[in-house]
């Protein structure tokens, strides 16, 4: 008998609303190979105790909720984390996916190999590519790794295919100066891709490192303003960019 696949999985959301079009099964795998100074989700990418699943387990699940996200025209969204630390498992199940015309998309920072991509574009219908911060120092000091190899793979990704919804975090002091977003419009001027997503700073993660006795190093920064996200949302419109916003609000 043919031992089963198996990842570690955080947690799953069934209702997803801002992890790729229409309703999502979102699937939250465990680890990330970035430690991002603000992460949302600090439980997934730390958090030991986490339960294992098969591909089978986690295929099976998603089906009991087909007809309710397929209705919405939405599909299945793989997360975490970075769910590049998971890709032979997540080919396995997107391609028992596929066969049910399930919409899949793939949540990730790119830290990875050109050979995981590879595999992933036949059975992927949308990447959405996290773009922490263009110049690398600035990049080194948000995730602690440079972001070189990442750039090299947002570069080859889009000449592989045009469904990529980048997403570029507003972090006030950080990535939302005039240089910050002047940079991020001369990387993403030649590249394809469907649109930018501006996904402003919040805090609501901020417990979780308290939970955990980390310290955090960004307590004192609040979200951005609404007219400030709408300055940098009206200059990447004017440079050609299709922007969508996390928040309606803004």
């Amino acid at each position: 008998m043919l031992q089963q696949r198996i990842a570690k999985i955080h947690s799953f959301e069934s209702f997803g609303t801002v992890d790729g079009p229409g309703i999502r099964f979102v699937i939250f795998f465990s680890g990330c190979p970035l430690r991002c100074i603000y992460c949302h989700n600090i439980d997934v990418v730390l958090d030991k105790n986490v339960p294992t699943y098969t591909v089978n387990e986690v295929y099976e699940r998603i089906m009991k909720e087909k007809e309710y996200f397929m209705s919405s025209g939405g599909g299945v969204t793989v997360s975490g984390g970075d769910p590049v630390l998971h890709v032979p498992f997540i080919v396995e199940l997107f391609t028992k996916l596929k066969m049910h015309k399930i919409h899949t998309a793939f949540d990730t920072s790119l830290m990875t190999t050109k050979e995981h991509i590879d595999r992933l574009l036949p059975v992927t219908d949308l990447f959405l590519v996290s773009i922490k911060g263009i110049n690398d120092h600035l990049h080194k000091t948000i995730t602690g790794v440079s972001n070189r190899i990442i750039h090299q793979n947002m570069l080859y990704l889009q000449t592989k295919t045009n469904h990529i919804w980048f997403r570029y975090l507003l972090l006030p002091g950080y990535t939302d100066g005039e240089k910050e977003i002047n940079d991020l419009i001369q990387f993403l001027q030649p590249l394809r891709y469907e649109l930018l997503e501006l996904l402003p700073y919040h805090t609501l993660g901020v417990s979780k490192w308290k939970e955990r006795k980390l310290p955090y190093r960004l307590e004192h920064v609040l979200p951005p303003s609404q007219q400030h996200v709408m300055h940098i949302r009206k200059k990447l419109e004017q440079a050609g960019i299709t922007v969508k916003c996390e928040y309606e609000m803004v």
